[in-house]
């Protein structure tokens, strides 16, 4: 039986494809087995595939009756996958030789129960640049108040190596009709995730194409930042399934917060994107059991007042402002010293407010007269 499980759905790319291929083939970790799924690809992918199966028999194909779409076809590798471990392998990316040997050592001989590297950003001129390191230690205990180690970890599947007993146990599958689906995926299986080891080295080699998903994403199309949304929706059903509303309040504050400030964000002053957009979210965010939570660790959440009332003019003039730093998300208070007496920078809505924040000496942060940070206990509790 192999050890790991890849994962590659495969839809019209054969101009990449034996990249790909040739990337899993040649792992120094060779007790793998890879499977392609064909979603119905009208090129020659098909063909490429059974050429490699000829000389690799670690190769397997599904051919799919109709095409189902990436998350389908994700979930068609997941059923059939022999292996305790899985990991995904877009067909246009390629890992490094030494990808699965670092990622399965690294999960099993310190007992964790995920494990992630870096991404390499690779343009279609042949240029290559690294992904920012989105990294926050080399081990991290994921608990209910680590929303630092929430927010630094990217959500990309194909990264990581997963368990499969989690992803059997749970149900945890890709999220089917819908953009983003890999942000879901994560967040479900981050509920039940105890450790995470990371490696910082970047093994991942992610191709960058306009005609991707993400870059389709940024041409603000209604439809598309709509997904956004759904994603927080369709977590919080999975957490409500399970019981998990009070006990991953953590979870759900980060996606919401992450997702709903991102399509906001990108909506911007764009009167016809914010008003259905927050006229949605403030419905998500009214089923969410978090501010509490919130006022607890010591954020007051009152632009959940303004989603909730459908206040799109407070949207529309937050986003008018000139951004100085569009880093995402609606809150996000950074601490990095030990001490806990300074935090680095607040960010609201993807805008930088504040940098070198002494929270000795400020008890509170209003922004456009919105009370967005107060102190109600120490910074530590944040963390």
């Amino acid at each position: 039986m192999p050890k790991i499980s890849i994962i590659v759905p495969v839809y019209n790319v054969e101009p990449y494809l034996s990249k790909c291929l040739d990337s899993l083939i040649n792992q120094t970790f060779q007790d793998i087995e890879i499977i392609c799924v064909d979603d119905c690809s009208p090129d020659n992918s098909n063909s490429i595939i059974k050429k490699y199966m000829e000389y690799d028999k670690r190769i397997k194909i599904i051919e799919n009756n109709k095409n189902i779409g990436l998350s389908g076809s994700r979930n068609i590798g997941m059923q059939i996958a022999k292996a305790k471990y899985i990991m995904f392998l877009d067909p246009d990316d390629w890992y490094d030789k030494d990808a699965c040997e670092l990622l399965y050592f690294e999960i099993v001989k310190k007992d964790v129960d995920l494990a992630l590297f870096g991404t390499r950003k690779v343009y279609s001129n042949k240029s290559k640049k690294k992904v920012k390191e989105f990294f926050y230690s080399n081990r991290g205990k994921i608990s209910d108040n680590s929303i630092n180690l929430l927010y630094n970890l990217d959500w990309s599947v194909w990264n990581k190596i997963w368990k499969k007993s989690i992803l059997n146990k749970y149900d945890i599958i890709f999220p089917t009709g819908q953009n983003l689906e890999d942000a879901p995926f994560y967040f479900k299986y981050m509920a039940f995730v105890k450790k995470v080891s990371i490696i910082k080295k970047p093994k991942y080699n992610y191709l960058q194409r306009p005609d991707s998903i993400i870059g389709q994403l940024r041409h603000k199309k209604l439809v598309d930042l709509m997904f956004y949304v759904k994603a927080v929706e369709d977590v919080r059903l999975f957490f409500k399934k399970h019981n998990l509303l009070l006990r991953k309040k953590a979870i759900l504050f980060v996606i919401a917060d992450r997702f709903i400030g991102e399509a906001i964000s990108i909506a911007g002053i764009d009167e016809k994107l914010i008003k259905p957009i927050v006229k949605q979210s403030s419905v998500v965010l009214s089923n969410l059991v978090i501010d509490n939570y919130l006022n607890r660790i010591g954020i007051n959440y009152d632009f959940i007042s303004a989603l909730k009332s459908k206040n799109f003019n407070f949207f529309y003039k937050l986003n008018s402002v000139k951004r100085k730093s569009k880093l995402g998300g609606i809150i996000k208070i950074i601490k990095t010293y030990k001490s806990h007496k300074k935090i680095k920078e607040v960010i609201f809505l993807g805008i930088k407010i504040i940098e070198q924040l002494e929270t000795d000496n400020i008890k509170q942060i209003k922004f456009l007269n919105v009370l967005i940070w107060k102190t109600k206990k120490s910074p530590s509790s944040l963390g």
